[in-house]
């Protein structure tokens, strides 16, 4: 494991400062003893207490040495308690506070987005059925747009789906498989972000402790600058760290929870009519001059019959009342005899 030799090099280490710990403490006690010795041997006589004083000088010249070498152990180990304490204290907010990502066989997070389009007569059957694919996954609809035609029912719909990231690949298997449904497109990508998510998980981690220490040092503050210029960096820290927080949320979420985006709609009807039209004005040839002029003949004749019918009532009213009216006229008119004198014969007497 990574953490064994880090507590090997520590038990290590600290037992070298236990056994200096112990050297220490067995020279003041030899000095407590020698001074103890020293004060009865002035009582006694004074060559004595000269000797006693030479042979405990040496002990008290190292007391201050080993007293100051005792408290940085005792701080030393302090402060390794307090990094152990933080460190298990980091760990358990971190397993309590961010939400649970994605968990895969090589430990890595991956986002994943889907793309399934769909057709179907029924776009109401269909939608049901996709909502059923996702109960049984259990994920959500996180949102969903419809589109009725005038008569009231559905003829397309968007789905948003949100779904356990291991349950990716079956849902969208169950998705393509649809009853009732031809699938029409289908896509579908991932994105390593295991780096990221490791990153800001220690940034987060870092940034608490930072703002631990400024608080320590705003308890201590005694002047009104100091205590100003603390809170000032307090305040960027404490939203550096929300920002980093928010994006570690929403690693999770996007890591433990994958996106599949799902439409349905009906089948084209327009498509067929649209295709046989292309197929008739690529058509040349004798046949298709044929049918060209054939469909012009009929469509003149069929203007004349139109126009036919159109005029024959107003013909037939006019031959109802015109005719007898113009017989009477006829009759009616006065006749008038023209006089012109008679020619003289040629050649003739014109006395006679």
């Amino acid at each position: 494991m990574p953490g064994r030799p880090r507590r090997t090099r520590m038990t290590s280490r600290r037992g070298r400062r236990l056994g200096a710990a112990a050297a220490t403490l067995a020279v003041l006690t030899l000095a407590v003893g020698a001074c103890s010795s020293s004060g009865s041997d002035d009582a006694g006589g004074g060559d004595g207490s000269s000797s006693t004083e030479l042979s405990a000088e040496a002990p008290r010249a190292a007391a201050p040495e080993a007293a100051s070498s005792a408290q940085a152990y005792l701080a030393d180990e302090a402060g390794s308690a307090d990094v152990d304490s933080a460190a298990r204290s980091a760990n358990d907010s971190t397993a309590s506070e961010q939400p649970a990502q994605a968990t895969r066989p090589d430990g890595a997070a991956v986002i994943r987005n889907g793309n399934v389009a769909l057709r179907s007569e029924d776009v109401g059957a269909a939608v049901f059925g996709v909502r059923k694919i996702v109960v049984e996954a259990r994920g959500e609809v996180s949102d969903e747009n419809t589109e009725a035609d005038q008569d009231g029912a559905a003829e397309r719909s968007m789905l948003t789906l949100r779904v356990p990231e291991a349950t990716f690949d079956d849902v969208l298997a169950d998705l393509k498989a649809l009853e009732g449904t031809s699938l029409v497109d289908a896509s579908s990508s991932s994105k390593d972000v295991t780096t990221e998510v490791i990153d800001v998980d220690v940034r987060v981690e870092l940034q608490k402790r930072s703002i631990e220490r400024i608080s320590i040092l705003l308890d201590q503050a005694t002047s009104i600058r100091d205590v100003v210029s603390i809170e000032r960096e307090l305040a960027r820290r404490e939203a550096d760290l929300g920002s980093l927080q928010q994006r570690q949320t929403y690693l999770a979420d996007q890591t433990s929870m994958s996106t599949i985006t799902v439409s349905v709609e009906r089948p084209r009807e327009e498509a067929p009519a649209v295709e046989e039209e292309k197929e008739k004005k690529e058509e040349t040839g004798f046949v298709a001059g044929l049918e060209g002029g054939w469909s012009a003949f009929t469509t003149v004749a069929t203007g004349l019959f139109t126009a036919t019918g159109a005029v024959l009532p107003f013909a037939v009213v006019l031959l109802l009342v015109g005719v007898p009216a113009w017989v009477l006229l006829r009759r009616h008119r006065p006749v008038t005899a023209a006089t012109s004198p008679a020619p003289a014969a040629a050649g003739g007497d014109p006395s006679a």
